[in-house]
């Protein structure tokens, strides 16, 4: 079931950065896109592992949020960069797709349990 939703997850987010692009970095919008691709891409593995065990109450949705958060140092906003952005803009883009990508995992893996996501006590 985490890899249905993880290709839900990857193509919700993809949406999002385009829409996150257009509103913040109009100017480099194509290299945003590709940037923020790039960190889902980066993450895919990981972001699988982690919804996996959302899914299985073997993670509170606060230590999920601080392990996706965790990437944080390994943003590259290579093409932002590049194309002349500042270096804090493009590093504010990048927390700006892990918050994305954050938010459709949980929608996501809420709407398929289908009830909200807590710690089992």
């Amino acid at each position: 079931m985490a890899q249905t939703i993880i290709k839900d997850i990857l193509a919700d987010a993809t949406s999002q950065i385009a829409v996150l692009a257009d509103s913040t970095v109009s100017k480099y919008k194509k290299q945003a896109i590709a940037d923020g691709k790039k960190i889902i891409i980066d993450m895919k593995n990981d972001l699988a592992r982690w919804v996996l065990m959302l899914e299985e109450r073997k993670l509170t949705t606060a230590e999920f949020e601080l392990l996706v958060k965790s990437y944080k140092t390994q943003i590259a906003m290579n093409g932002l960069l590049l194309a002349g952005l500042s270096e804090v803009r493009a590093t504010e883009f990048g927390l700006g797709v892990l918050n994305i990508v954050t938010d459709a995992a949980l929608n996501l893996v809420e709407k398929t349990a289908g009830k909200l996501l807590s710690p089992t006590i």
